[in-house]
């Protein structure tokens, strides 16, 4: 088993948070942008919650097609 320094532990620990943090905002902007694209068409808008419990890869897929319907 590899032992970290405590050093390298804190470096190890920023990069995972900053790894979050990035696929954090990376949802929300998708998720941002489906209830957007549904607020200009006649389709309900979903709940955050619910839309955040979908892959990222769903999202993007949502997304793009909720783009197309708009041109």
């Amino acid at each position: 088993m590899i032992e970290l320094t405590p050093i390298e532990e804190s470096v190890a620990d920023k990069q995972f948070i900053q790894m979050g943090v990035e696929k954090g905002m990376e949802i929300g902007e998708l998720i941002g942008g489906i209830r957007m694209a549904r607020g200009f068409l006649p389709k309900p808008v979903a709940p955050r919650e619910a839309l955040a419990e979908e892959a990222p890869e769903a999202l993007r897929a949502i997304l793009d097609g909720l783009e197309a319907e708009l041109g």
